[in-house]
């Protein structure tokens, strides 16, 4: 679980297994998912701003509850099945698949 991290600028989840965690009441401006496994996360009430998610799988099954990333990049990646409750404005959803 990682909980009330506040300008934490920056910080590299790439690649990491991240299965099951726990993601609330955080801010993290131009944090790195790209590559991570995302299966199963739990995202409530986290700032990710320019947060970059290219590559990262399992976002269709994170559960997003008041969750803001404006700017973030989650081009090409995919979000089947997705339910998300926040901001995606400025996102960049280019080739994302929503099935």
């Amino acid at each position: 679980t990682l909980t009330m991290l506040r300008d934490a600028a920056g910080p590299s989840f790439a690649a990491a297994d991240m299965r099951g965690a726990v993601l609330t009441d955080s801010v993290m401006p131009d944090a790195s998912f790209a590559r991570a496994d995302l299966t199963g996360v739990r995202v409530e009430d986290v700032t990710l701003e320019r947060a970059d998610f290219r590559g990262a799988v399992g976002l269709g099954s994170v559960f997003w509850l008041d969750a803001r990333l404006p700017g973030s990049n989650l081009a090409g990646t995919r979000l089947d099945g997705l339910s998300f409750d926040g901001q995606l404005q400025g996102a960049d959803l280019r080739n994302a698949s929503f099935r």
